[in-house]
């Protein structure tokens, strides 16, 4: 295994069935903040970056990804908010780090 392609792949079992969830690149987390910061807040915003992870991280079980942010747009706010969850503590994303990015 390489650390260039590593990526931890955890399952997640919705009402709809399994889903996986993977951890972002580097790069992919920079932007994840980035969309954040531009949301500054708002509703709208905060779906935006809900969606932006949610479009980076759900998975097949070998680590591709299934959908675009606008595609996760149409699925069950319920499935989507439990997918969300698992998601952002696989990537370590918090609620703290995410109102501090947005505030600097």
């Amino acid at each position: 295994m390489s650390l260039l392609t590593y990526k931890r792949i955890d399952k997640v079992e919705t009402e709809a069935g399994e889903v996986h969830v993977k951890t972002m690149s580097a790069l992919d987390r920079g932007k994840f903040f980035d969309v954040s910061k531009e949301g500054g807040g708002s509703y709208e915003g905060t779906y935006k970056t809900m969606f932006f992870l949610l479009s980076k991280t759900i998975c097949d079980s070998e680590g591709s990804l299934l959908y675009s942010p606008e595609e996760i747009e149409g699925i069950d706010a319920d499935i989507l908010e439990k997918i969300y969850n698992k998601s952002a503590v696989l990537n370590g994303i918090k609620e703290d780090s995410l109102k501090n990015e947005v505030k600097n």
